[in-house]
């Protein structure tokens, strides 16, 4: 029996589970819970639900919206496990259980918010609707999601959808977040829009070396070799990036150093990159990055997070979907989550990936579309996501 997944109620879910209609998870789900035609606005409060059908019943143990991409989506919690042996390499996994803890296709907007994953190939995948390119995913808000030991991506968004990703703890991924569309997908021909914005807001990602990682087609590697891939897998079609107030632990050097450690013109602010990597870090950093070879760095903040949100255990986090407040204990505990766009002071403000020199008054945020800056305030507020979607 499976047990721990009780949790708080937030004020940021409200909205969502005073409405109609609800849909309401509950106990061990040994085979995939699959909702492939919701209704626009429905909520599913799965926070009393655990989902055990990765990887032998299903590769995709929790599913949403897979037929028809509804808008106003709500998902509150809902705790994946992965049933395989930990000690399978990449390949293995790649080719065998290429699948994700929770498959969520919406559009306009949509949030998931306390959703726990552990050992599986991919954290969450964000998609639109099936066949539609450009895709219509944009405007989601992903907020107080613990994930651990994600063998691939724990974020794959490979639809390249717009959106925030606020206030989470990723403990443990092969790949932070995925914005590289498979080879051949039709995606490829259809690049983000101009100012279309994936913001990270106090978020916490720490690069696992994991056995037998992928190495380029003339080498070989086994379980007994650990390793890790990038922050970011990124490509030419993929969103601006920016990110807030968070701190990433990269264990050893990447397997590529494509777009590492951010893409060309990733916009930061108070980011922390713990490098235990070997030799020194010498990979250009915009000037809102600071690098450290301290752990505690990452220790610290961790356990603050863990605390925050009531976790005792993977398992046990009673106030997942309603943390305390951030508060001086906190990095940047002055900072709000994810402002809306143009309202960075000159002492605030953002720097780009592949800067040099300190910030200057005159940097700014790139243009942000206004659904993410209405998104920002939500993620402040505590209230519903309002988005827009790319259009026809």
């Amino acid at each position: 029996m499976v047990v721990g997944w009780g949790s708080g109620l937030g004020s940021a879910l409200d909205g969502c589970l005073g409405a109609a209609p609800v849909v309401r998870l509950s106990g061990t789900y040994r085979t995939e819970a699959r909702y492939t035609s919701p209704a626009n606005g429905t909520t599913f409060d799965a926070r009393r639900a655990g989902f055990l059908a990765y990887p032998y019943q299903s590769l995709y143990p929790f599913s949403i919206g897979t037929k028809t991409a509804p808008s106003r989506i709500c998902v509150a919690g809902g705790l994946v496990l992965g049933q395989q042996r930990r000690n399978l390499t990449w390949d293995e996994m790649k080719k065998n259980y290429d699948g994700g803890g929770l498959l969520i296709s919406s559009h306009g907007q949509y949030v998931v918010d306390g959703l726990r994953v552990d050992n599986l190939e991919d954290g969450v995948r964000p998609r639109g609707t099936e066949g539609r390119y450009p895709k219509d995913g944009d405007g989601f808000v992903m907020r107080n999601l613990y994930f651990t030991y994600i063998r691939d991506d724990c974020v794959e968004n490979d639809d390249i959808a717009g959106g925030i990703i606020a206030d989470s703890l990723f403990d443990g991924c092969y790949t932070g977040i995925s914005e590289r569309p498979p080879h051949g997908s039709p995606q490829l021909a259809h690049p983000a829009p101009a100012g279309e914005t994936l913001l990270l807001d106090h978020v916490l990602l720490r690069l696992q070396a994991m056995p037998g990682p992928r190495v380029p087609h003339d080498l070989t590697s086994d379980r007994k070799d650990l390793g890790h891939g990038q922050l970011f897998k990124w490509s030419s079609v993929g969103n601006s990036l920016v990110v807030r107030h968070s701190v990433f632990l990269i264990e050893k050097a990447p397997n590529s150093s494509d777009y590492f450690p951010f893409p060309s013109g990733t916009v930061t602010q108070d980011v922390l990159l713990v490098w235990l990597g070997p030799g020194a870090f010498h990979w250009r950093l915009p000037a809102g990055t600071t690098v450290t070879t301290d752990r505690s760095v990452w220790d610290d903040a961790r356990t603050v997070w863990l605390a925050r949100h009531g976790c005792t255990s993977f398992t046990s986090c009673s106030k997942l979907e309603d943390p305390a407040p951030i508060t001086s204990g906190t990095r940047s505990a002055s900072q709000p989550l994810a402002s809306p766009a143009g309202t960075l002071s000159a002492s605030n403000s953002l720097t780009e990936a592949g800067s040099s020199n300190a910030s200057s008054s005159s940097e700014r945020l790139p243009p942000v579309l206004l659904a993410l800056a209405i998104l920002g305030l939500v993620v402040t507020t505590g209230l519903l996501a309002v988005g827009v979607g790319r259009g026809p």
